[in-house]
This record gives structure tokens, sequence and C-alpha cells, in this order.
């Protein structure tokens, strides 16, 4: 079967965009085959059964599938088709050990022989210097081709990476032809361009050891020679972020494909550093590859006691100390700080994991003299623009490179203590001085200033009486983050190095990470976790009074600081400290819900709404605390508050998000504190029937409607959940999920904590049993539902009723019929049907609205009705029979618009 579909009339590995004839659609059907599909039809065949072909194909039939794949990866997305791309998401794909080993060679032969044409045709249209470049790409894909077959051991695994290394460097790494002068147009580059990219599809234990070669081989070709040849800067663009992320891969998945980065290092390094300095968009990919391969050059130095990659080594470091400690100030100079922060911060890391070896070893006086020199130097120039600052010089000037020279002095102690087992006291020094300097530090706001607090956050000694002063400032710094607009609150790329050489952080996480998150993560809370517990609760204290004047801001990153406060008291466990902290926390729980309430009454917008909801969802969820009753009828009433208030600048806010986590909130307190909700159920009840408004949508009077005056809903007066209604979905199946936790909860015997926050021991049956079921039957939970839960269903009847179920409210009761007992104005009294304000566009249409009956409407959306269900059912199980034969009958008396 294989070798008859590939050996088929007209089937070829790729279709070109001129040779697409035969690859039209195809439905499966063995009669829908024509002349038109049939290519198609033979690929759907193979690929659908690919594993089992390959079992029984012969050699050349593997090569063939292998080149196919190739070529499809090639293709643009519109000419891919469906099937291939199913193929390359198939996990069963990758398992194919045959297709595996056929990969790289077909690989190799698709760039020599397809994409090889291109090549040639831009080697005899172009320059003479452009024309030598075309040939050493051509040689490198030449060598693929040839080096793509060869196998051996492990020696030979790393023979193989060494030959493809000094073979590419040789004929590629010495060129120098700036971009955008060349002839290689944007159709001709999209072929490199989607094979990078589907490459990157592939896992990386795909590429077997002994094929891995081609790939990097293939890759620094394209970094190297190919992407210079591109025209347009896209293009040059793409394919080096491409290449170098295939080459990243290999070389942190790979251990021999880092065999030739000794001998190449300082070429591929500086190619990286060059071509990152001309354009933003590489600055990342650089910085990245040149940790790696100083972190590899580290680990070959002080690991496996290479002679030759500790030379190598500290000749880069020196060059790149060299350029941090000059008097040049330039964008190209501030990207070769942060470089050079990197490469001696990765460097510094690698050896502290050998510093037992090189300790024992005895000191390399090579290493340890240079290291000892350069932090004299560093020292001196931190604490000269130190005392710049203090004496109130530009603090603007210089620091990017006084921030990276501070992290450069951290790195270098780091490095000279692995080396000699001798702390310098530098580090400490300036950490003294911080301490000092706080009052100053205080009225700055610059990266240097920041540095030096988030260095003092990281040292014992600064973690007493000045640590108030501390968190102002680290509170002030997120308030002017949150103030600004969105795009203020990206790291700098010199306190993102700041931040890995200082705090230990990843460094890929730290480089998409906000500043504002890098506050909170890296210098609030080792603060706080290092904090004396009565330090801790005083700052508590501190920063809820300052929560509660009016006017402050406590949105977004500026609200996060209490959550750092409650992490940090509930998720330090294991000593004393910890309980005690958890125990400030807990005390305050009450404080610190009625300062979130106020907060969202006094200053009414989406984030201070959402940022209060999303605090007391993390005291509700955590575990060991301890809610009263008066802290959950306190959430009750913020839940309420939150969905009736008006938010007239909410238009571009994530409305529906909010509502989900109001039903989230709503949920957890329904789910946790059982018992406390069951004798509040009213509040519950109550917030239920509110939140349901969000799916009604609005209509106008018929007298309105049909006049040409404009009307809108006045947000300022109305409440969001009505002014921005109908919500869609998500948010009517987050409020049936909330309707299904009320009807299926039940009092529990035991108290859930302690008043210190430690799991409450099970009450026994007994005199317990019978003070939670007092007045109730069994557990009490159904007979309190059923009294209450007809209340939220009502309140659904009258929305979708209209006007008809008021006027049945006197003629039916829930209870024994008698009109004037409670169940008798269950349609009455107890519904809370908002009524949108509605304001006119103009004074015409504000004339005619006058004296007008305002907007009624009913949940009109068929979605939404049925995401509404599985909540309507949980409480009718609820329910008794006469309740439920009550309520379908005032359902059915009603008007004929009710669903």
């Amino acid at each position: 079967m294989v070798t008859s579909i590939l050996d088929s009339p007209g089937f070829c590995i790729m279709p070109a965009e001129d040779e697409l004839a035969g690859w039209g659609e195809w439905d499966g059907q063995a009669h829908s085959i024509v002349a038109a599909n049939s290519k198609s039809a033979q690929w759907k065949l193979l690929a659908d059964w690919l594993e089992l072909a390959c079992e029984y194909a012969d050699g050349d039939s593997i090569d063939a599938i292998a080149s196919r794949i190739v070529g499809e990866i090639a293709s643009s997305p519109s000419i891919m088709t469906a099937q291939s791309q199913l193929l390359l998401c198939s996990a069963s794909f990758f398992e194919i050990a045959r297709i595996r080993d056929a990969f790289a060679p077909a690989l190799a032969e698709f760039s020599a022989t397809t994409l090889k044409q291109q090549i040639e045709l831009l080697k005899s249209s172009s320059s003479k210097k452009a024309s030598a470049l075309s040939a050493s790409v051509l040689e490198v894909l030449d060598w693929l081709t040839a080096h793509s077959q060869k196998k051996g051991g492990n020696k030979a695994k790393g023979n193989q990476m060494l030959a493809a290394m000094d073979f590419v460097m040789e004929k590629l790494g010495a060129q120098e032809l700036a971009p955008g002068k060349h002839k290689l147009k944007a159709s001709q580059a999209s072929a490199w361009i989607q094979l990078l990219r589907g490459l990157l599809c592939f896992p990386t234990a795909y590429w077997s050891a002994e094929r891995a070669h081609v790939v990097l081989a293939l890759a620094l070709a394209v970094d190297l020679g190919i992407a210079t040849m591109c025209k347009h800067e896209d293009d040059v663009l793409s394919l080096r972020i491409y290449s170098r992320a295939i080459i990243e891969r290999l070389f942190k998945c790979l251990p021999s494909a880092s065999a030739g980065l000794v001998q190449h290092a300082p070429a591929i390094v500086d190619h990286w550093v060059g071509t990152a300095r001309l354009s933003d968009p590489l600055i990342l990919p650089s910085r990245r590859l040149v940790r790696l391969v100083m972190g590899a050059l580290a680990q070959a130095a002080f690991g496996q006691s290479m002679d030759s990659a500790s030379t190598t080594c500290r000749e880069l470091c020196t060059r790149f100390y060299a350029s941090i400690s000059n008097d040049s100030q330039s964008a190209e100079s501030s990207l070769a700080d942060v470089l050079a922060l990197d490469s001696l911060d990765s460097v510094a890391k690698v050896a502290a994991g050998y510093a037992t070896k090189l300790q024992a070893k005895g000191k390399d006086k090579e290493w340890s003299s240079l290291i000892k020199s350069w932090l004299k130097q560093v020292a001196q120039l931190v604490g000269a623009h130190f005392d710049r600052m203090s004496q109130g010089g530009d603090e603007a000037s210089g620091s990017t490179r006084s921030t990276c020279q501070l992290g450069v002095l951290v790195s270098l102690s780091s490095l000279y203590k692995s080396l000699t087992d001798k702390a310098p006291s530098y580090v400490a020094d300036i950490a003294r001085r911080v301490s000092e300097s706080l009052p100053l530090l205080a009225q700055s706001t610059g990266i240097f200033a920041l540095g030096l607090v988030l260095l003092s956050t990281h040292n014992s000694e600064t973690a007493g009486a000045s640590c108030h002063v501390v968190l102002a400032y680290l509170t002030n710094q997120l308030a002017a983050i949150s103030a600004r607009d969105t795009k203020s609150d990206a790291m700098p790329l010199a306190l993102q190095s700041l931040v890995v050489s200082v705090a230990g952080a990843e460094s890929d996480a730290v480089t998409t990470m906000p500043l504002s998150d890098a506050i909170i993560s890296y210098a609030v809370e080792p603060l706080l976790k290092s904090l004396d517990p009565s330090v801790f609760a005083a700052s508590l204290d501190t920063f809820l009074k300052l929560m509660s004047r009016p006017g402050q801001h406590t949105t977004d990153s500026v609200g996060s600081m209490l959550l750092v406060y409650i992490r940090t008291a509930y998720r330090q466990l294991g000593n004393s400290s910890a309980t005690i902290k958890r125990k400030a926390v807990q005390r305050r729980l009450g404080n610190i819900l009625t300062t979130l309430h106020a907060a969202m009454r006094a200053s009414p917008a989406a984030g201070t709404v959402m940022f209060a909801l999303n605090t007391a969802s993390e005291l509700v969820l955590e575990p060991a605390m301890h809610f009263t009753m008066f802290d959950v009828g306190e959430t009750l009433s913020m839940i309420f508050t939150a969905v009736t208030l008006p938010l007239p600048s909410a238009q571009g806010a994530d409305l529906p998000g909010l509502y989900r986590s109001a039903c989230k909130l709503l949920g957890a307190v329904i789910r946790h504190h059982t018992n406390e909700v069951l004798d509040s159920v009213s509040v519950t009840v109550a917030v239920l029937r509110a939140l349901l408004h969000a799916f009604v949508a609005p209509s106008l009077p018929r007298s309105l409607a049909a006049g040409r005056q404009r009307f809108e809903i006045d947000c300022s007066l109305t409440p969001w959940i009505v002014a921005y209604a109908p919500f869609p979905v998500s948010c009517a199946e987050s409020y049936s999920r909330v309707l299904a936790e009320l009807a299926n909860c039940r009092r529990s015997l035991a108290s859930g904590t302690d008043k210190d926050g430690r799991p409450g021991k099970a009450a026994q049956p007994g005199s317990e049993f019978v003070k939670l079921t007092r007045g109730t039957s069994t557990a009490g939970a159904t007979s309190v539902l059923s009294m209450y839960v007809s209340f939220i269903i009502s309140e659904y009847c009258i929305i979708q009723g209209g006007g008809a179920l008021s006027t049945l409210s006197s003629k039916y009761s829930l209870s024994s019929g008698n009109s004037e007992s409670a169940g008798g104005y269950l349609f009455q009294g107890l519904s809370w049907r908002p009524t949108p304000v509605m304001r006119a566009v103009d004074a015409a249409s504000a004339a005619q609205a006058k004296g007008e009956v305002g907007m009624r409407g009913t949940i009109s959306a068929p979605l939404v009705r049925e995401a509404l269900l599985p909540g309507w059912h949980a409480l009718l199980d609820v329910l008794g029979s006469e309740d439920r034969i009550t309520l379908l009958t005032l359902l059915a008396g009603s008007s004929g618009d009710s669903r």
C-alpha cells in the first residue's frame, strides 16, 4: 500500500503553489475520489494508517514519507493539508521510531535540494560579497546532507556536535554583511520561517543525540547566514528568533550539543550581542543564550576542571566586565551592562554549586585575584553613585549602569566566596548604608534606589526598626505604578537582571513578570517573612489604617500587599513565629473585611470591587482561617454591596469576570461555612435574588420605543448588573453552580477551626447535636432551605411573567391558603426589582419621557435560560410538593410571555 501510494503517478513530496492540482478537498468517501483530489486522498489514507504502514514499509518508502512530512512543515498554513496538521498534533506520530530515524536526513536533504535553489539564484544575481556568503551557505547545506546519515557512540556524538559547529563557524562565523541589502524576498524566506517554526513544534526528545548535530548546524546556518541574506527586517527577526530558540533547546537538553562552545563561544557570543544591539526583539533571545553559554562554560570549568573552558570563560567575563566599568553612556552600553550582569551572575550560580570542590582544591589564583580586583573597583563605582544621589544629584543619570553594577557586586561577592570561602564585606557595607539612608531613598523613584531597597530586604540586618520605612517605600512604589498606564509596569532590563542576582529568581520567569509583581514577590514577601511577629502585627495595623483613609488607592498592586500579609502568615509553616503571625491575621479578620467593604463603597470602581472580592475569596478559601457569624455576615453584605453598586466608569472593565468573582465568593462561603450561612439564610437569599437580575434584557416601554427620541441607561444611578445586562452564558453557569451549592449544603457537627485557627475537634453526638438541630428536622438544612429557596424561584417567575404575577400574588399563597400569611406576600414585599434609570439624550426625549414607567424585561436568551436549569432543578428538589404545586400554578396562570 505504501509503495503504491508513494509511486503513484503525479504524487509529489511537497505541493508547490503552482502544483496544487490533485490536492483538492476530499470527504473521505471512496466514490468521491477524482483527479482534483486524488493526491489528497492518497496522503490522507497514508497518514491515517501511518503507524501500521511504517512497520511494513521498506527504507525508501520511509525516507519518502519523512521527506513528505518535512515538506509539509515548510509549506505555508494555507497550503498544508488538514490531515498533515492533525498528524503533526498527534502524539502517536512522535512515537514512530522509523520516522524519527529518517527525519534528520530528510531535513538535511530538503534543505540542500528544495531550498538550495533559492540560494543558487541569489548567488548568481547578488554582489560579490553576497555571492561569497551564498556560496558559504551552500557548502553548509551540502555538509548537512553528507553527514546526516552518520551514527556513533557517546564519544562520536560529541565529536559530531563539535564538527558541526566547527564547519558552520568556519564558513559563516567570519561573514560580516548588513541585512536588508540582498535579494532573498519575503516569499523565499517564508519557507525557512515555516520550517523553523514547524521544528519548534517537535519535542526536544525527538532529536536523538546522533541526529541532533544536523538540527544544530541548520539553526546556526540560518542565524549566521540565511537571516543575513533576507531583504526585509521582519524576515530577519523571525529567522533569528526561531533559530535561537532551537539552539537554546538543544544546548539545554543535550549535553553533547555544548561540545563546541569552548572553542567558538567568543565568536558566537559576539554575534548574538551585536545583533541584539540592532533590534529590540532580539534582546531576550540573546540574553537567554548568553546566560546559557556562560553557564555551560562555567560548568565545564568548575565541574569538569577543563583548563580550556576556564580560560574561555575568564576571557568572556573580562570582556563583559570591561563594558560595565567604562564611562560610556548610550543605549548600546546599557544593553552591554545588562549582558555583563547576566553572564557574571550565571557563572557565580554555577560556581556556588561546586563551592566545596573548589575550596578543597585550593585557591585558583587566576580567578581569585581577578575577582578581588573587580570587587574593589565595582564597589567604588556603586558607592560613588550612592554619594551623588545622597547629595541631591541627578538620579536618572547612570541609574541603569549603577543598578547593573550593584548586581555585579552581589554576583562577584558570591563567586569570590565560592572560590575562597571568604565573604567580602562590600555587600554588607552597602546594605548598612541603605539602612542609614532610608528616609532619603523613600523620596526617590529611580530603579537604582529600588535596587538598593531590594538588596536591603534580603539582608537580615535591615529587618528591624527600619522595616516600616521600607514597607512604606514599597507601597508608594506600587501606588505610583498603579497610577500610571499599564506600559509603565514593565520591568526594566537592568532590574530584571538585578532581581535574578539578588533574589535568586529564575531568569525566564522574571523576564515576563510585571514590575509590581516583582516588587511583591521579591521585596515585600522576603521582608515580611523575616520580620519579628510583633513587628509584623504592628505593620499590618499600620497598613489597614492606611487602607481605611479616604481616597487611598486600594486596587491592583497596592491591594495585593494585603494578600501578601495573609499568605505570609498562612503559608509560612514549621515554627512558632509563623503561628504567632497567623494569630495576628486571625484577630484582625473582622477589621480586614470591614476595611474592604468600606473601601468598596467609598470609591465604587470595577478595580476596587474586584480587589475586595478576590481578597475576601482568599480569606474564605484559607483552610486554617476561622470565620465567626459576624465575619460571614460581613462577607455576604460585601457581596450584596458589590452587585448593587453603580459603576459609571466600568465600560471597558471585565464585568463578566467581576460577576463570576462574586459567584465564586458566595459559593465558597456556602461551601466552607455552611452552619453560618444557614443561620443567616435570609441574607444569602437576598444576594441570590439580586444576582439573578444580571440576565434580564431590559426593554423600553412601548410609548417610548415607538418614538424617534433616543434614551440610554444612566449608569451612575443604576446598579451595574442591571445597567450592563444581560451577561453571557458563563455567568449563568456560575450562578447555577451557586444555587446547586445552596441546595446541597448540610449542617456539620464540627466547628471547622478553633479560635487560634487550628482545625477544630469533631463534636460528639449529644448536646451539641441537639443544639444544632433544635427546632428543625434532622440536620435542619432541608427545612430551612425549603422555607427560603422559594423566594429565589419566585424572583425568576416574576421576571419571566412580567406584571401578571404581581396581580396574582394576592390570590395564591404558598402556605395554608391565607393571603395575609407570610407566604401570601411572597411576590410583593420581598422581590428586589431594580428599575434602570433612563436618561434622555436630548431635551425633546426628556420631555416625552417625563412621567413614564421605567424599563422592564425578561431573561430572553435561550442559552442563558438553559444554563440556569440545573440550579432551578436543584432548588425544586428542596421544595416540598405543596410548594412546587403552588409555584407551578402561579407560573401557569401568568401571562403568555412567561417561560
